[in-house]
């Protein structure tokens, strides 16, 4: 059986970044959040550059997409 994807709320992605943007280091939000700092960084770029935008939702969907 193969591994499946975790995904994360809205709330815990703005909560992780959040923390990042306190002063906390990236290896401490990693370990605590368990998620790869990759990701975080990932998270944080996204934040910064669309300012929650890419947050709609559970997983890393865009969100409803213009017609």
């Amino acid at each position: 059986m193969g591994l499946s994807r975790r995904q994360f709320t809205k709330e815990f992605k703005l909560a992780a970044v959040r923390r990042l943007e306190a002063g906390v280091s990236l290896a401490e939000v990693s370990r605590g959040s368990e998620v790869n700092p990759n990701v975080l960084q990932w998270w944080r770029r996204e934040f910064a550059r669309r300012q929650a935008a890419r947050f709609l939702g559970m997983g890393s969907g865009d969100g409803p997409k213009a017609a």
